[in-house]
């Protein structure tokens, strides 16, 4: 990698690390849209492939692009986190630092908060680069249920449009003795991204099976709609026309 490369990493990273946390100002402003973005890190999924690295940029794209043109539904201001699916998901360290919100409305510059579309772009590039760097180590196990119900809990004040999408192949699976998280869900559209584990011998239809499973399961629990998008030959255009469907 060029010396120049590996700087432009850096400062895309740092942008990460050093946002600071919203200020009491901006609670009282409360953000109308919540988009959160869970990523499985556990031993069945992790470490993430190209294949992922290019569905994490087509769907930073789309959101990019959904939150900067408040596309219907994508009121401002937005929150935006990115969290982990490990062997206790709702324990888990958030990978990118916690949730920022983006309000384009407003000038100037406010802890936690974005204000520019490719500052924004910057922001998600960052976390997909700590993603594929190992920012977040491979987990024993696969605790799916704990992160739905992180996502209901960080989106729980939202009013508005609440998106959750998750990348995974959806085999929970629990340290011994643990039971399934409880979840409820308030309306929130979800989109399932997959793929099967390459290093497995399990086909793509026992992928599909389970997140059918994990599709009733959602919408059983209070999601407005679930729909399911296989990562290969994904694009930013495919993730806009998943969440209108």
């Amino acid at each position: 990698m060029r010396l120049s490369t590996m700087t432009g990493v850096c400062l895309l990273v740092a942008a990460v690390l050093i946002l600071p946390a919203a200020s009491p100002a901006e609670a009282q402003e409360p953000p109308q849209t919540s988009v959160i973005i869970l990523v499985d890190m556990s031993a069945s999924f992790a470490p993430l492939i190209p294949e992922d690295r290019t569905a994490l940029e087509s769907l930073a794209d789309a959101i990019v692009r959904m939150t900067a043109q408040q596309a219907e539904g994508w009121e401002q201001p937005v929150k935006l986190m990115w969290a982990v699916i490990g062997s206790s998901s709702m324990k888990q360290t958030p990978p990118c630092g916690p949730a920022i919100q983006f309000r384009g409305m407003i000038a100037g510059r406010r802890p936690g908060v974005i204000t520019r579309a490719d500052s924004l772009r910057i922001w998600f590039k960052a976390c997909v680069l700590r993603l594929m760097g190992g920012a977040a180590p491979p987990e024993r196990y696969t605790d799916i249920s704990g992160a739905v119900a992180l996502a209901s809990e960080v989106a729980r004040q939202i009013q508005g449009l609440k998106v959750v999408f998750m990348l995974s192949d959806f085999a929970e699976d629990l340290p011994p003795g643990d039971s399934p998280a409880r979840f409820a869900l308030r309306g929130e559209h979800v989109v399932l991204l997959y793929r099967p584990d390459a290093r497995s011998r399990q086909g793509s239809d026992q992928v599909l099976a389970r997140v059918r499973e994990w599709e009733t399961r959602l919408r059983g629990a209070g999601a407005s709609s679930v729909c399911r998008l296989p990562i290969k030959g994904i694009t930013a255009g495919s993730v806009e026309a998943c969440l209108s469907s």
